[in-house]
């Protein structure tokens, strides 16, 4: 019965739209709970909310925490404001998503946390239920929260991997952002070819990043310096979907007078190197296409601080958003 209530709040959340920086919808859904059930409510500008229940006043207060945001990857990004598509099905006995991701980090500790507080058991003591926002990105809302609002004597975080196991702690992460100087110039080159990394199997950096799986950003480079050094200049690059999901797709367009040759390197470098992710990655695939024309490039040295970038993001196991240059 526990666990039929959890999955059936963790199904209504599903459909709650809830990238980080966008939360204000799954903010007025716990709203909603808590005015709902009598409870006290409390929400900041972050979209932290904050339920309190009363409880066996013999037991001291507990804090019940979880985060609200998700990590929004998908085949085709939608935008924060539409509905995300609820393809959910069991495979082997695991809940998954086609086409996106789940979003049970952390929709299934928020249902944990609303299951607790709909419970009716007066053995249960006071709970303060913290609903962070943006952990994903900045952790902006648990930077954010107020530690007045707070009065529990126990935290609770239900954030981690496997259930029964409690942590008592864990890493940390660092963030930063590089600016570049970049400069374009007109193109000379008659045609633009689109090369284009796609279907790989992505994850969380923090977790599938032991496992072998490609960094499209990273696969996209080396097609790159796989080239002829000469007959063709960067009019474009692309990839990347979150900081800290591995990258499942990354894009490059190319200004050159000889589009086939450029697709017949392309063709080789698959070929020589596809025994690489074959097995671990049977759907990421590498294409070049003639694509319209761009009129503006990278200078030589504008596009090899570019690559450089790219490849220490990969080389340093750090796999942030690709800027838009």
């Amino acid at each position: 019965m526990e666990n039929q209530r959890i999955l059936s709040y963790f199904d209504e959340i599903l459909k709650i739209p809830r990238p980080s920086y966008h939360e204000a919808a799954i903010a007025d859904y716990l709203e909603r709970f808590g005015t709902q059930r009598g409870l006290s409510v409390m929400r900041d500008s972050c979209n932290n909310v904050i339920l309190k229940k009363d409880g066996n006043l013999r037991s001291p207060t507990v804090v019940l925490q979880a985060h609200s945001d998700m990590v929004w990857a998908a085949e085709q990004p939608a935008p924060p404001g539409n509905e995300i598509p609820n393809k959910v099905y069991i495979e082997d006995g695991i809940m998954r998503a086609k086409g996106t991701t789940l979003g049970a980090d952390d929709g299934i500790g928020v249902a944990m946390i609303l299951a607790i507080l709909d419970e009716d058991d007066p053995d249960l003591p006071p709970i303060e239920a913290v609903f962070t926002a943006n952990e994903e990105e900045t952790m902006e809302g648990a930077m954010a929260l107020r530690p007045s609002c707070l009065d529990g004597t126990y935290l609770i975080n239900l954030d981690s991997e496997i259930e029964g196991v409690l942590t008592i702690g864990a890493a940390g992460g660092i963030s930063s952002e590089c600016v570049l100087p970049i400069c374009k110039s007109p193109s000379t080159f008659q045609h633009t070819v689109q090369i284009q990394v796609t279907g790989g199997k992505g994850g969380h950096s923090g977790l599938e990043i032991r496992e072998k799986r490609e960094n499209a950003i990273h696969l996209l480079v080396r097609v790159l310096r796989s080239l002829p050094r000469t007959g063709w200049e960067l009019a474009g690059i692309r990839g990347g979907e979150r900081s800290n999901a591995i990258p499942v797709g990354a894009v490059a367009h190319l200004n050159t007078d000889c589009p086939q040759d450029i697709r017949q390197a392309v063709a080789n470098f698959t070929t020589q190197h596809h025994s690489e992710w074959r097995d671990d990655e049977p759907e990421l695939t590498i294409r070049a296409e003639i694509a319209s024309r761009m009129e503006q490039v990278y200078e030589a040295e504008s596009a090899e601080q570019i690559f450089l970038q790219y490849f220490i993001c990969r080389t340093s196991n750090i796999f942030f958003m690709t800027p838009s240059w």
